[in-house]
């Protein structure tokens, strides 16, 4: 259900904030399997996990999730929505990443 979806996307910003990113991170991803499972009417905890799922990767330099996931996310939002700029936004910036060269001394 969306609230249980909400509860879960909570649950995973706490423990990212507190120093945990495997467990936020396994949590989103039951977020968006649980909307594929059963779609819900209301996508935004859905979105919003994708959202976070998509900033963790590009934080964590994992470019290629970060753009399948930024993509995802871009595709499902209607362009009328009011965050469908910033999360355009956040594709392009991704993209972008990942096409510049890495700085010198960054593993």
């Amino acid at each position: 259900s969306r609230s249980s979806l909400a509860a879960r996307n909570s649950l995973a910003l706490c423990l990212y904030e507190l120093g945990d990113p495997a467990a936020a991170e396994a949590l989103w991803r039951e977020s968006g399997e649980a909307d594929q499972r059963a779609p819900q009417r209301d996508a935004r905890p859905a979105l919003s996990a994708l959202k976070s799922l998509a900033t963790l990767y590009r934080h964590q330099k994992r470019l290629d999730e970060a753009l399948a996931a930024a993509q995802e996310l871009v595709a499902r939002t209607r362009p009328d929505d009011p965050t469908y700029a910033g999360r355009a936004q956040l594709l392009s910036e991704i993209e972008k990443a990942r096409t510049e060269p890495p700085k010198p001394g960054a593993p």
